[in-house]
């Protein structure tokens, strides 16, 4: 839990939301979509995130309607990897770059296409990220209804956690791909947290006194992402 880093490549920006300002290392990334900002609140937010103490360390790599493409994503993760071992070396006793106790880490993909020509180098990517640097990597199922995760990228990458969302009844999310390469269920439906960029600051959020008009509620497999990744700070 404490210190715990989140490595949040392709998440478009986290954090520079005030419910998550000061959880972020790095706010060159700016969210200009929401779409991390919100998943970041889920993660480590003070009021709704999962472990408060993470701190996250954003890398956008979507534009402002939450496309890109796989090369940034590539990209991305090489650079992750690097500030990882940077800072294990860092802060090791033996100034050691394999040291996981000395910087423990998660790193989200908050994203996903169907998987094809075009997905195999970013699944590569992942694979080489979590060889090189022993972080678990967590990515969403994808919001592909009907869809095998299986057939999603980077869902199917095997090393990969990957995260199914489901409502508050615990069925699955309507929308989202299900199947043998989803690793682990959370929260996916409705869930409200911070808003930024585009999104509609306080929509659908009830009438919990503890929710402002800077929260909003999103569905989808990258909420599940949140939930799952705070989930595996708290035990670092």
């Amino acid at each position: 839990g404490r210190g715990a880093r989140n490595w949040s490549s392709p998440f478009a920006n986290a954090a520079t939301h005030g419910r998550a300002q000061g959880q972020a290392e790095d706010l060159a990334a700016r969210d200009c979509d929401g779409h991390g900002t919100h998943i970041a609140g889920t993660l480590a937010g003070t009021t709704v995130g999962v472990a408060p103490n993470a701190r996250i360390h954003p890398a956008r790599v979507l534009d402002c309607d939450g496309d890109g493409r796989a090369s940034d994503v590539v990209a991305a993760l090489d650079w992750c990897a690097g500030h990882v071992r940077y800072n294990r070396a860092l802060k090791s006793p033996t100034g050691n770059a394999d040291d996981a106790d000395a910087h423990p880490a998660v790193a989200t993909l908050a994203l996903g296409l169907m998987a094809g020509a075009r997905s195999v180098a970013m699944e590569r990517a992942v694979v080489q990220f979590i060889r090189r640097t022993g972080v678990l990597v967590v990515v969403a199922a994808g919001n592909f209804r009907d869809a095998d995760a299986c057939d999603v990228s980077p869902a199917r990458v095997a090393p990969a956690l990957t995260m199914g969302a489901s409502d508050a009844t615990d069925r699955a999310y309507a929308y989202g791909a299900t199947g043998a390469c989803v690793d682990a269920w959370a929260p996916g439906v409705d869930v409200v947290s911070a808003c930024g960029g585009a999104r509609r600051c306080g929509d659908d959020v009830g009438d919990d006194s503890r929710y402002d008009s800077t929260y909003v509620s999103q569905s989808g497999t990258s909420m599940a992402v949140g939930h799952g990744a705070g989930a595996a700070a708290l035990l670092l």
